[in-house]
């Protein structure tokens, strides 16, 4: 009996080390049980805001991310604590502790000097007397340490993932007039039909991207940060980037100096890469097919009208009304070059539809 208190604890202390190990220092994954753990909380708290009051529902899932991180901790510290008051349990029936008067071999006493011994305190009312166990004592205590620090580090890193989402999120909504229209900030960077600063713009806009991708790759819980603040939500920021992608990536000619911005295509490129992978790795599922473009004979007669009754048709033609608004200018609608443009344009609008209908469905209360 005595082996399996011992091999209880040291499976909980392993299983409780390696989820920590690869929740806070592995950079591509998180621990197991830590995984599950978000999904749990998350669950209970989208639940939780679909029976409060509509004016609570963005408290009540601002504070998923703050409970993950609590009951991660909770978990971590339970886990060690179990293991080793597990195997301290067998020491003190075998009489390899001493104890003050009026203390006796029991289980919550072999909890009480796992307790002390992952805080690195000592009472002096309890301790052990046998080579073997004063091991185990210094080896908890000592990962009392590690602990500690993997968890100040654990909580300031998210944190700071989490800041970054935030600062960006307040960027795009007031550049946007506090709206979630792309095009209120393109109009910021065009003067007199010119682009201006929007090369600094695109880079901005790349950096913070890949610098959110990292940040969720590394921490998975920031993947649920969600701020009374409905605007520095995941959904809209990469709502908005992506129709500003699209804007000016299809709705100028292919040979406008706009669609040749060096960070234009790199934000393309990330932008299809870290949707998959949100969608593969926390939706656990494909992005959806693409919807299909509209034949050319159909597309060319609504070019020429200027209107669709096609939704993604009708979307592309107010695209180009805009565009040439924005540049002054009117450019020529070759109807080959422009539906060229119309087959590229749909799969990743479609792209940017099934993707926020996906995250909104996921991350919002129900």
């Amino acid at each position: 009996m005595d082996a399996v208190w011992v091999v209880v604890g040291a499976l909980l202390i392993l299983a409780g080390a390696w989820d920590l190990f690869m929740t806070v220092l592995y950079y591509d994954a998180a621990g197991p049980l830590s995984i599950r753990l978000y999904r749990a909380v998350w669950g209970f708290c989208r639940r939780l805001a679909g029976r409060v009051p509509a004016r609570h529902n963005s408290f009540v899932l601002s504070l998923g991310i703050p409970l993950m991180i609590l009951f991660s901790l909770l978990m971590w510290i339970t886990m060690q604590l179990a293991g080793f008051a597990s195997i301290y349990y067998v020491g003190l029936h075998r009489g390899s502790f001493r104890f003050s008067e009026g203390l006796e071999a029991s289980v919550v006493e072999a909890l009480y000097l796992s307790g002390i011994s992952l805080s690195g305190l000592g009472y002096g009312d309890i301790g052990p007397i046998t080579a073997p166990f004063q091991l185990v004592a210094a080896f908890q205590a000592l990962m009392g340490y590690g602990f500690l620090t993997l968890a100040i580090a654990y909580v300031v890193n998210v944190y700071k993932v989490i800041e970054d989402m935030g600062v960006l999120s307040s960027d795009i909504y007031h550049e946007s007039e506090r709206t979630y229209e792309a095009r209120n900030i393109l109009e910021v960077h065009f003067h007199r039909g010119e682009p201006r600063d929007l090369g600094y713009r695109l880079h901005n806009f790349y950096s913070s991207m890949i610098s959110h991708h990292e940040g969720m790759r590394h921490y998975p819980v920031a993947y649920y940060f969600y701020s009374r603040r409905g605007y520095a939500a995941l959904p809209y920021r990469f709502g908005v980037i992506g129709r500003v992608i699209a804007a000016l990536r299809w709705g100028l000619p292919a040979d406008h100096p706009v669609t040749e911005e060096p960070w234009l295509r790199a934000m393309k490129s990330a932008y299809e890469s870290i949707s998959d992978e949100i969608m593969e790795r926390f939706v656990g599922m494909p992005m959806p097919p693409a919807d299909k473009p509209a034949p050319k004979e159909a597309f060319v007669t609504d070019l020429a009208y200027g209107r669709s009754d096609d939704a993604l048709t009708h979307r592309f033609l107010e695209l180009l009304d805009f565009m040439e608004e924005l540049t002054e200018k009117q450019h020529p609608r070759d109807p080959d070059e422009v539906y060229a443009r119309y087959c590229t344009w749909v799969p990743f609008v479609s792209r940017i539809d099934h993707f926020l209908e996906v995250m909104v469905n996921r991350l919002g209360a129900r």
